[in-house]
């Protein structure tokens, strides 16, 4: 279980779902351990193994994980968990083309959360439901949904969420076209995700606003946000960033004929990308 939990938190996705099914294996096949009662610890176990399963694509099993998860939560009464985990089988339903779905577990979750009475549970959830909007060409409901989750965190002044709602209005802004919004949204979201210590969001902001700069030519703006993602990549030890931070240096060594470091650099990324 910790070295599934240590492959995890780098985006080792693939070595975190083989540890972390080894250990629900053991856990399952044990007469002593209380799997089937769903212990505290057994359930971050199913919930980690299945965070896993979703980020490699496994949808299926993500989902067969989840609703595990959910029983524990409901058996227990606990709804912020279930608050949690109907927003992440929204996500799973989104990404494997159930729409219907998805929007029934954000209303579940949504339900959940109100219970709770926790805004923060509540804005999450409106944060991946603006997403399905956007996906969906819906613009005008994720600007909705976005607008009541930044009411939350403004309201519990939350860096960390204010980090995250600014990154999706970054992302909202460069999907419709807005360059200077989506601009001033990745700016703002690299500030509170530096106050927050949130070292992913800081990364995706600054990814944001170098595809942006590539989008619009300005490689003075690539090129510094380029090394801010490489510089947090390194410290996450995440492959994944890496990666994702490679292809824009990439595209940008082709888009000023730059080929030989273009190429080279291509060259050590598709192995990891692999």
């Amino acid at each position: 279980y910790a070295a599934g939990r240590s492959a995890l938190t780098r985006y080792a996705t693939r070595e975190a779902a083989t540890y972390l099914g080894a250990a629900l294996d053991l856990v399952d096949a044990s007469p002593v351990i209380p799997g089937a009662g769903g212990s505290d610890e057994v359930a971050a176990l199913v919930e980690d193994l299945a965070r896993a399963k979703q980020r490699n694509g496994e949808y299926p099993a993500a989902r067969s994980l989840w609703e595990r998860a959910l029983g524990y939560a409901r058996r227990r009464g606990d709804s912020a968990r279930i608050s949690s985990i109907e927003r992440r089988l929204g996500l799973v339903s989104f990404w494997a083309g159930q729409h219907d779905e998805t929007f029934a577990h954000y209303a579940a979750g949504l339900e959940a959360a109100r219970l709770t009475g926790d805004e923060r549970l509540a804005a999450r959830i409106r944060i991946a439901q603006a997403a399905a909007f956007q996906e969906l060409g819906r613009p005008d409901d994720a600007l909705r949904e976005l607008g009541e989750a930044l009411s939350i965190a403004e309201r519990l002044k939350s860096a960390g969420m204010l980090a995250r709602i600014h990154r999706a209005l970054m992302q909202l802004n460069l999907f419709v076209g807005n360059a200077a919004e989506a601009r001033a949204h990745g700016e703002r979201a690299i500030a509170f995700a530096g106050s927050a210590n949130d070292r992913g969001v800081e990364w995706t902001a600054h990814w944001g606003i170098a595809v942006l700069a590539g989008l619009t030519g300005n490689a003075t703006e690539l090129a510094r946000h380029v090394r801010e993602a490489h510089r947090i990549a390194d410290e996450l030890r995440s492959p994944v960033h890496v990666v994702w931070t490679n292809e824009v240096s990439i595209e940008y060594a082709s888009g000023i004929g730059d080929w030989q470091s273009g190429l080279a650099l291509a060259e050590r990324t598709i192995p990891i990308a692999r």
